[in-house]
């Protein structure tokens, strides 16, 4: 009885804690919207500081993640692949983080994620991994909201068929994670 009291108060509490941050955010680019009239520039700061207010409380996710051609170039700047790779060819992940947790310091403000793999086959044996596999730290004025992560693993000798690279993301400020699977083919 009592988890289903937990439940019932922490679903019941999401629900009152949603339309308060919405209604921030609102508010916040309704003040935005009024700078236009009058000053480009602050309307546009409004904007881009309520934009990171209203991410910021959003729990640590991925948005968009692809295997891709080549290295994205910057944000949004990728072209998808398939999925299926020739023996020896490197598979590209592009990804885009969003509610992460900025602490001040360095230019402003920095924050920094961390990815963990696992790769297993077509029946979720784990063939291998690694922690901290990748590392990656942002120090801006801002808080960017318009961040990407490129992702490069080789998985040289794989045999022909199916597998998983399963990435674990973590936001080393809040210690928040997300975890992505991803299935791709190794074609004969």
């Amino acid at each position: 009885m009592t988890r289903l009291a937990t439940a019932l108060f922490a679903f019941a509490f999401s629900l009152s804690v949603a339309p308060a941050i919405a209604g921030d955010f609102a508010d916040a680019a309704a003040v935005a919207e009024d700078l236009v009239a009058t000053d480009t520039q602050q309307a546009a700061e409004a904007a881009r500081i309520a934009y990171a207010d209203f991410t910021g409380s959003l729990p640590f996710a991925l948005v968009s993640a692809f295997f891709v051609t080549e290295p994205a170039e910057g944000y949004g700047m990728y072209t998808e692949h398939a999925g299926s790779f020739k023996p020896g060819q490197p598979i590209l992940l592009y990804c885009e983080p969003i509610g992460l947790g900025w602490k001040e310091g360095g230019r402003g403000f920095q924050s920094a994620i961390t990815v963990d793999f696992e790769i297993t086959d077509s029946a979720g044996q784990v063939l291998g991994g690694q922690k901290k596999f990748g590392s990656f730290k942002f120090d801006s004025a801002v808080r960017n909201q318009e961040i990407m992560i490129n992702l490069t693993m080789n998985v040289d000798g794989a045999e022909a068929g199916d597998y998983q690279l399963i990435y674990t993301f973590t936001d080393e400020n809040s210690g928040e994670t997300a975890v992505l699977p991803m299935p791709f083919s190794i074609a004969p």
